[in-house]
């Protein structure tokens, strides 16, 4: 089993708890990490025998415009379960990261991972 990276997806999308939160786009970034088996798409070298990345990019997307969610933990939660059902993933890690919402701090992110290796 080898695991495919995708780092630093950035994303505008309206998420929060406050009012005003409701009314801004803000920016999100996420990082995700998840398991194959490259044993056939290696020695094929074909797309078919693999995920394809910008597939799993469209779904995040298509997600995170598509889902009226408060907490960056349900947007967090959520999306691993859909990502795991859809793309049949036996192991998935993502991070999650709000960036600049709160003065002096960066990101605030939390990280989900599910399945086994």
């Amino acid at each position: 089993m080898d695991i495919i990276h995708l780092k630093n997806i950035q994303i505008k999308t309206k998420i929060g708890v406050w009012a005003w939160e409701k009314l801004i786009s803000q920016n999100i970034s996420l990082d995700l990490e998840f398991a194959v088996d490259t044993s056939i798409s290696s020695k094929s070298d074909k797309l078919s025998d693999t995920k394809d990345y910008s597939r799993v990019v469209s779904e995040i997307e298509y997600f995170i415009q598509n889902n009226s969610l408060q907490l960056i933990e349900s947007l967090a939660v959520q999306l691993t379960e859909k990502l795991m059902q859809e793309f049949s993933l036996p192991w998935i890690k993502l991070k999650v990261n709000k960036i600049g919402i709160i003065p002096n701090v960066t990101e605030i992110g939390i990280t989900v991972e599910r399945g086994s290796i």
